[in-house]
């Protein structure tokens, strides 16, 4: 299965969805902007690990779609953030689509 949902970036705000993933594990991500207006995305993977340090999957762009994946060759957590600091009126609302897979194709959906 894979989560639809609508989000709603205030302006002058960011917002953030963490998705617990295993190793072998991939996320598989898309959104789009429903407003058609940029917001910077982001997307970085801290190990469950301790001492590792995050690492930035998806550097800070801005864009009004974007699609991609992550395979986690180790368990941990993949942040999403999408940024309207830069917008001191407009709010920014995104159509989301997330799927967890395992190796052997669909997992289940991520909260």
């Amino acid at each position: 299965d894979i989560k639809t949902e609508e989000i709603t970036v205030a302006a002058g705000s960011s917002l953030k969805r963490d998705f617990s993933v295993e190793s072998e594990h991939q996320i598989v991500w898309a959104f789009e902007s429903i407003t058609m207006s940029d917001v910077e995305f982001s997307v970085t993977f801290t190990p469950l690990a301790t001492g590792k340090s995050p690492v930035i999957v998806v550097p800070p762009t801005k864009c009004q779609n974007q699609d991609d994946s992550f395979t986690a060759t180790e368990s941990g957590t993949l942040t999403v953030e999408w940024s309207n600091k830069f917008s001191w009126f407009n709010s920014k609302t995104l159509r989301l689509r997330v799927a967890n897979l395992n190796k052997q194709g669909f997992d289940h959906a991520t909260k």
